[in-house]
């Protein structure tokens, strides 16, 4: 049985995979973030490649736009560049180096495959971990599988697959912290922990650090709720080895990058994130919003319903197991079941969830789900592992929970689909075959707010033969780049800002365009791509 039951685990995890690989295939464009990820990577000494005083009002031909997303062949494995540009950037460099490794074997070429394989590795690692951390917390065979199953269908598993950044790999180290730890707990209570348990702990918090600092924040109460613990128990050394242990991890990690100091205390984001903390007003709203989140991506949006029908089902329980008390052997089952040693793993792991979803809800400015993502794992196995527990205390029979289970792995799974998952960007393979077909043209991209916007749509600009970017105040800029391109007797591809309320800028340069004959090709990522038909056509006016 154990054999055929590993069986079982391993095809859903490949199956699981396979079903990644698919939404993988189906992704078409990228976040600016995800072509952050790429550039801060592999870009030699340089972060953006907006720092580039040549960057904006001039033309740039395709290599220009590679050359920020590649490893060059003379900077392979140069992870020394990686630390230097994530210390110019807001997050630790642990993930930037693994994506730096995997460009290093393949130099001078660009792939969305390239980070997408880390993460489906890093999702294979996380089921795995999932599995071994649901049989470590109950021995029913049913648990682990509906933890996968519904954890690895949901919209935001596959989210975080598609999305090439580090969420998913924060995810594996809170599963690895928390493995690690329910080890620890397990060797406390039979009179040792090993010196190799400390370690395992101490390592996995400073890769964790230096790969998101929100697992600062898992850790924080997670380590309170073990002090506290131990504390309870009188047991004032091992507070001490603990703690040094915990506190060692964190020093190590700003040892190895001190720029994380700087990126927490004095950075933009830094500053963000403690501005957020004073405005307490707005904390019962993002609660509610991040809960929304969470009900959207793991329940399909049915969370409210799910839980009222456990309310239910725990009410009748009491009222059969507590009002209709029939015999001494329902009681003797009862007393004494709760054991507090044999759970402080499961209250510290609700501790730390917590902790994690309240913190990070008041401090992120930006309030996007991807800022939930790392708990999402762990919260599916508590919910799952207090279900059990819950059911098997009230009913004594595992039938309701195998109907439960049942039924919330099926409504994960019917609501998979491409129009949930986020971060497919499937609009940008019309708009990529549409500057396929225009290649051989030259491009003006005008951006409006910042020259971030250019991030997201590099791998479309690299298409074009050249390219110049500029600002839609540049007016005088962006006539001359027109004439430069009307005296080669060429057509071009200009995108145009998108936005219905059009200032005085965009309604100057559209009035210099009308001179123009010219197509609309597509509307993608905030900007409206037009042909302007230039050759033979009217001088400029």
């Amino acid at each position: 049985m154990s054999k055929y039951y590993k069986l079982i685990i391993v095809g859903m995890i490949v199956m699981q995979t396979f079903v990644m690989i698919y939404f993988c295939s189906q992704k078409s464009g990228f976040f600016m973030d995800e072509i952050s990820t790429y550039g801060l990577s592999n870009y030699d000494y340089c972060p953006f490649i907006q720092y580039d005083a040549e960057y904006r009002n001039n033309w740039h031909n395709k290599e220009y736009f590679e050359k920020y997303l590649v490893v060059a062949k003379e900077n392979r494995f140069s992870f020394d560049s990686v630390f230097y540009n994530q210390s110019k950037d807001v997050h630790p460099p642990a993930y930037y180096c693994l994506i730096h490794m995997i460009c290093s074997m393949f130099p001078g070429k660009f792939s969305k495959w390239y980070g997408l394989f880390l993460n489906l590795v890093v999702f294979i690692m996380c089921d795995i971990l999932l599995y071994m951390l649901a049989k470590k917390m109950s021995n029913d065979a049913l648990l682990p599988v509906f933890v996968i199953l519904t954890w690895g269908s949901s919209v935001a598993a596959v989210s975080a697959v598609v999305l090439i950044r580090m969420y998913l790999l924060v995810s594996f180290f809170l599963l690895l912290w928390s493995y690690f730890m329910e080890t620890y707990f397990k060797q406390y209570k039979s009179g040792s922990v090993q010196r190799k348990t400390y370690g395992f702990i101490f390592l996995t918090g400073v890769i964790g650090i230096l790969t998101q600092y929100f697992v600062l924040i898992y850790l924080f109460f997670f380590s309170v709720a073990v002090c506290l613990y131990l504390l309870y128990k009188k047991d004032l050394i091992e507070i001490i080895r603990y703690a040094a242990t915990v506190i060692g991890s964190v020093c190590s990690s700003f040892i190895i990058f001190p720029a994380g100091l700087y990126h927490i205390f004095s950075g933009y984001r830094g500053e963000e994130a403690f501005q957020q903390i004073y405005r307490w007003n707005e904390f019962s709203k993002n609660l509610k919003l991040y809960t929304n989140y969470i009900s959207e991506d793991l329940f399909t949006g049915k969370a409210q319903i799910i839980w009222y029908g456990i309310l239910v089902i725990f009410i009748t329980g009491i009222f059969m197991k507590y009002i209709r008390i029939k015999d001494r052997e329902d009681c003797a089952y009862y007393s004494g079941k709760f054991n507090f040693d044999k759970s402080i793993f499961k209250i510290c792991c609700v501790v730390a969830l917590i902790g994690y979803f309240g913190v990070v809800a008041q401090i992120t400015p930006d309030k996007v789900n991807r800022y939930m993502w790392p708990i999402y794992p762990l919260l599916m196995l508590i919910f799952y592992v207090f279900l059990y527990d819950i059911l098997k205390f009230l009913y004594r029979k595992e039938s309701l929970f195998l109907g439960i289970g049942i039924v919330l792995t099926i409504n994960t799974m019917l609501y998979l689909n491409k129009e949930k998952v986020q971060y497919l960007y499937l609009d940008a393979s019309f708009a990529m075959q549409s500057i396929k077909e225009n290649e051989s043209n030259n491009c003006i991209y005008i951006y409006e707010n910042g020259d971030w916007e250019t991030y997201a749509q590099y791998t479309e600009l690299m298409q074009f033969q050249n390219v110049y970017i500029t600002e839609i105040e540049h007016i005088s800029n962006i006539v001359q780049a027109l004439d430069e391109i009307a005296n080669q007797d060429q057509d071009i591809i200009v995108f145009l800002p998108s936005n219905d309320q059009k200032n005085e800028d965009t309604k100057r340069l559209q009035r210099y365009l009308s001179a123009y004959k010219q197509e609309k090709l597509f509307d993608y990522g905030g900007k409206t791509a037009v042909k302007f038909y230039l050759k033979s056509e009217d001088e400029w006016n």
